[in-house]
């Protein structure tokens, strides 16, 4: 049994379905799969730089990560999910990503006098 497009958005809004929000929530579910994907990345390649042979790039990487772990944070926030506990668990992200967590190398990024 084929169902058209219109009989399928017809049968969520009579169950109580509101079209626009089914559409807004899988796109938070895409930003957040997308986000964690940059989070996945980002510890990868901090990971695999070597501290004492490239303190400049481990450093650059570091805060990339940390940058990338925020962004998740906030997208996760905005989605009323304010425990990140499960999620440093299950990405185990390390205390020295953690204590960079919002925080900015370029002073110039935070301050808007600039």
């Amino acid at each position: 049994m084929s169902h058209k497009p219109k009989d399928l958005l017809a049968r969520q809004h009579a169950a109580g379905a509101n079209p626009l929000e089914h559409a807004i929530n899988a796109e938070r579910a895409v930003t957040l799969g997308r986000l964690g994907r940059e989070v996945e990345a980002a510890l990868l390649a901090w990971q695999s730089t070597s501290e004492a042979r490239e303190p400049e790039r481990r450093a650059a990487a570091l805060q990339a990560c940390a940058d990338a772990v925020w962004r998740y944070f906030i997208q996760r926030e905005l989605q009323g999910l304010m425990s990140h506990e499960p999620v440093i668990e299950f990405y185990q992200i390390p205390q020295e990503v953690l204590a960079r967590v919002g925080a900015s190398s370029n002073p110039s990024e935070i301050d808007p006098r600039g």
